[in-house]
């Protein structure tokens, strides 16, 4: 009985963030156009960091109760999903054009702090408080060095539109909700099938964490707005593994598993390195997208033992 509540609470979840994250990318593209602030800075901001809480929530109590391997493997699988399932996803569904020159100082951050925190994952088997500091500056650092230095303006129409900021927050409240229930019942669901730790931190806690930018992406690809879609993502890895990694640390000195050295680690720096290339290179094709998607799911065969 308990599992068929886990399931329906799984199915009600879900449709709920579909919702909320498509009233969430819609009043934010209006606040964008309203403050005269392009679409990608919004998707960097507050797209982004609203849909990266449920990673915190998540990493920051496994941590509390002890459980490491939940909340590093719930920061590397979301960081991986982001560019194989939901930009490949997106891609699939609508081949993405990139504008290099707004969005290389971006990229090229997010790519650059996540060399460095697999750096402190690669070192010593322990991530330590100081490491999580020096995680968590880098995130409103980086958000202060992109706002001052990209074009934040298109056309300069200031105009106060208050039901889209209520719509904006009360939407965060429902995904944020949705997306704790998700991820609840995803694991009350695994541990009925008898998954390990690191296997639920890895696919489903991840996978569940990420829904709201599958969602809010392909939300976004389907109205047009790819510059959000990019954002989001680029905005969210930076905030996972800046923020939701860093804090996670800065609470309780994470030990790493060296099993992840091998394949999952490895797997986000290439990913993010490659999204990156295509970036520069103005378009993301289609098939890349169903590239990523094939690679994230030989990642999840080969995360619970099918392959």
């Amino acid at each position: 009985m308990d599992i068929l509540i886990d399931v329906m609470i799984f199915i009600i979840s879900s449709f709920v963030i579909i919702k909320t994250a498509d009233e969430l990318v819609e009043a934010s593209s209006r606040i964008a156009k309203s403050f005269g602030l392009n679409e990608f800075i919004i998707g960097l901001t507050i797209v982004a960091v609203g849909t990266s809480l449920p990673e915190m929530a998540a990493s920051v109590t496994a941590v509390i109760l002890g459980l490491p391997g939940i909340a590093v493997g719930n920061v590397i699988g979301s960081n991986i999903t982001n560019i194989l399932l939901v930009i490949g996803a997106v891609t699939f569904l609508m081949p993405l054009s990139t504008n290099w020159e707004q969005k290389r100082r971006d990229s090229i951050l997010m790519l650059a702090i996540t060399l460095i925190a697999s750096i402190f994952l690669f070192t010593g088997n322990l991530l330590d408080r100081i490491e999580g500091i020096i995680l968590m500056i880098f995130f409103p650092l980086s958000v202060y060095f992109i706002l001052k230095q990209n074009h934040l303006y298109d056309d300069i129409q200031k105009k106060i539109v208050l039901m889209d900021w209520i719509i904006v927050i009360i939407s965060l409240i429902f995904l944020i909700a949705s997306s704790s229930l998700f991820v609840g019942s995803a694991k009350n669901i695994a541990t009925y099938f008898s998954l390990s730790e690191t296997v639920i931190g890895m696919t489903l806690v991840a996978l569940s964490t990420s829904l709201p930018e599958l969602v809010s992406a392909m939300m976004a690809a389907l109205k047009k707005k790819a510059a959000l879609a990019v954002g989001d993502i680029v905005g969210s890895n930076l905030f996972n593994i800046s923020m939701v990694l860093g804090l996670s640390a800065a609470i309780n000195p994470i030990t790493i598993e060296s099993s992840i050295y091998f394949m999952e680690i490895p797997l986000m720096i290439l990913s993010a390195i490659i999204l990156v290339y295509f970036i520069k290179k103005g378009k993301i094709p289609k098939w890349i997208g169903a590239v990523f998607i094939i690679g994230y799911l030989l990642f999840i065969a080969k995360s619970i033992g099918l392959i």
